[in-house]
């Protein structure tokens, strides 16, 4: 399956030599070098702070399709070079139309969010900022029983640290995955549109979250594994970002999230198809509780 190329020594190069990319960095020399027409990864994330990529390096991702991101010091995606866009304006359209009709913004966000948490919501939600409420409580309490107080984008303990890294390696999966639908990564239905926010690239995340939370803990990143910035808190040190960045991709490949983008499409013009009614968990039925969006895929009740 391939991985991604993370490119996180100070004063890397990624040229193109010939038919080879070749990545090597000054006090290290030649790091990689591999055939232009078998390369080995899909998708390039630099965190390295000072380097090049060269336009035939870039024009050469650009071909096959390769994504190049570049994160911040905090591990927040800051630029995206992304490759042209499948022409799909049917799919376009039909989400701004579903955008723009209330009702069916509606049932578009309650099948979002009964993605993420494996149940329909319940019925006394009818508007969707009754959705995201719903939504940041749930959230809420699987933070509680997993002991994690989230905070972002500066963290300040090392599991934060890895969440964020891992949540940005996400994000740049999806955002991937909507621009090649030809969708737009900013006309969402559970988010709330704002300038600058990728509302639909969120809206897509949380379909993958759990699996992602899952990937990163699972990494048991240490305090060894990270190093303080001043006024930015916590970053990981490259060996565990690696870590933490094939942990994500093998838990969320990109054809997942391919299929999911289909399905929502269809529910852009025709009434989606939601999980069957499950009793949201309660304190007077414990018994009946959906376990935590942390467990495995394995426990989730089948109703």
């Amino acid at each position: 399956m391939p991985e991604a190329l993370i490119i996180d020594h100070h004063g890397s190069s990624l040229v193109l030599r010939g038919e080879r990319l070749v990545l090597w960095s000054r006090g290290i020399g030649e790091i990689g070098s591999w055939r232009s027409t078998a390369l080995p990864f899909d998708r390039v994330i630099v965190q390295a702070h000072g380097g090049v990529v060269t336009w035939p390096a870039l024009r050469m991702l650009a071909e096959r399709g390769i994504p190049l991101t570049v994160l911040s010091f905090d591990g927040q995606p800051t630029t995206e070079v992304l490759p042209a866009g499948l022409d799909r304006a049917r799919d376009l359209l039909a989400q701004v139309r579903a955008h723009l009709d209330p009702q069916r913004r509606f049932e578009v966000a309650r099948f979002i969010l009964s993605e993420k948490l494996g149940y329909e919501p319940p019925p006394i939600y009818r508007t969707i900022e009754d959705l995201r409420l719903y939504e940041a409580k749930e959230a809420e309490k699987e933070w509680t029983k997993l002991g994690i107080v989230r905070e972002r984008p500066h963290a300040r303990d090392v599991r934060n640290a890895a969440l964020n890294y891992g949540f940005a390696i996400l994000e740049s999966i999806v955002r991937t995955a909507v621009h090649r639908k030809g969708l737009s990564t900013t006309t969402g239905f559970l988010h709330v549109p704002r300038e600058g926010k990728d509302s639909f690239v969120y809206d897509v995340m949380e379909k993958f979250r759990a699996a992602a939370v899952r990937a990163i803990l699972s990494e048991r990143i240490t305090a060894r594994d990270a190093y303080a910035v001043f006024r930015i808190g916590l970053r990981l040190r490259p060996t565990a970002a690696k870590r933490v960045a094939e942990a994500v991709g093998h838990a969320v490949p990109a054809r997942d999230v391919e299929e999911f983008l289909r399905r929502l499409t269809l529910a852009f013009e025709v009434a989606p198809l939601l999980r069957p009614r499950c009793k949201a968990p309660s304190s007077r039925s414990p018994q009946r509780h959906v376990p935590s969006w942390a467990d495995t895929e394995t426990t989730r009740p089948r109703c």
